[in-house]
């Protein structure tokens, strides 16, 4: 199972089964899932050592909490996307803004450099 797999679960599933085991017919949750870091492996059931990757797959495909999140996911990126665009926008104006204030500046500064000098 891939780490964003794991914290999906992790996030979303902590407080119902994620996993059945079909050798022991018994479900775990994520807290009781064991792993054998010595053979590389996560996911185990804790009695007897099958593997649950697919069994836990499988319930995040279709767990509605998992399923509401990542909604909730999806219309929090496009309101980001639509906010950045618009501050994007407000950003190209207040430096094209700038831009033309600074060619006053140097005009008016220009001007008076070149202006004959009054005497009184």
């Amino acid at each position: 199972m891939s780490s964003n797999e794991r914290a999906i679960m992790i996030r979303c599933c902590h407080g119902h089964d994620v996993a059945f085991c079909h050798d022991c017919a018994r479900s775990y949750g994520v807290h009781r899932l064991c792993a054998d870091w010595y053979r590389g492996k996560t996911d185990e059931c804790p009695r007897c050592r099958a593997d649950l990757s697919d069994s836990i797959r499988e319930h995040l495909r279709s767990c509605e909490l998992v399923i509401l999140r990542s909604r909730e996911l999806v219309a929090d990126s496009r309101a980001l996307w639509d906010a950045s665009v618009i501050l994007l926008k407000e950003a190209h104006q207040t430096v094209d803004a700038t831009g033309d204030r600074i060619a006053e500046a140097e005009a008016e500064l220009e001007k008076r450099r070149t202006a004959p000098l009054r005497r009184d």
